[in-house]
């Protein structure tokens, strides 16, 4: 029972540890998208895509469930941005507002853990 009581307490410090990372994480993809915004470049498609990939990947490992959605979206258009080499004006503002809803389901998660 020990042991059990001592990997839940792990587990929660590791939740703990990723919930307060979030906002760091949130800015940087947030500044991602503006350099996305000044200049469709491979370079700053990249600097969008892998954290919002990373982020999706590791958001439910978490438990963070109320981020998937969004982290999956901006992963998905992160990818679509790459393959085409072009971020069409409309999904750029559909990113930006599925960041908005994730700093929202950040705080919830943030909130719960």
């Amino acid at each position: 029972m020990a042991k059990d009581s001592s990997l839940e307490e792990a587990v929660a410090a590791l939740r703990r540890e990723f919930a307060a990372a979030l906002p760091e994480r949130l800015a940087a993809l947030r500044s991602a998208l503006d350099g996305v915004r000044r200049s469709v470049t491979r370079e700053t498609l990249q600097a969008f895509h892998l954290p919002a990939h990373a982020l999706s990947g590791t958001a439910g490992s978490y438990g963070a469930h109320e981020l998937a959605p969004h982290v999956a979206r901006l992963a998905m258009l992160g990818r679509r941005w790459l393959d085409a080499r072009a971020a069409p004006p409309a999904e750029l503002d559909e990113a930006g507002h599925e960041l908005d809803g994730l700093g929202a389901a950040i705080e919830r998660f943030r909130q719960r853990v």
